[in-house]
């Protein structure tokens, strides 16, 4: 299974992400094989827009062989290929500007 795996990958070079290959063969027990690469959201409202995912099952004459990929997709304003929303861990900090009304006069130190 570990072959299988790893032809998919250089085959279809998938960017960074998961993919989950389990099956069961005759007269083996059922194995279960996770690879991973790079930074994957597991959990939350972000995953509906930046996860791709797709399940296959492949069968086989020794058994059943299932393939899971996820994909994190990256952002894209121009919706091409990925999501509009930023990821809710982005800051943005905006500068302030100067306003003399802005400190009380005698309690802050003025330039």
């Amino acid at each position: 299974m570990r072959e299988v795996a790893s032809v998919w990958q250089k085959r279809l070079q998938f960017p960074e992400g998961t993919v989950n290959v389990s099956g069961e063969f005759r007269a083996a027990c059922v194995k279960s094989m996770t690879f991973k690469d790079g930074c994957m959201i597991p959990s939350g409202s972000p995953v509906n827009d930046y996860i791709d995912s797709a399940v296959r099952h492949v069968m086989l004459r020794q058994g059943v062989l299932g393939i899971k990929v996820k994909i994190m997709l990256d952002w894209d304003p121009k919706v091409k290929q990925g999501s509009v929303t930023l990821l809710p861990d982005v800051v943005t900090i905006h500068m302030l500007e100067e306003d003399e009304n802005f400190y009380p006069q005698g309690l802050y130190w003025k330039k």
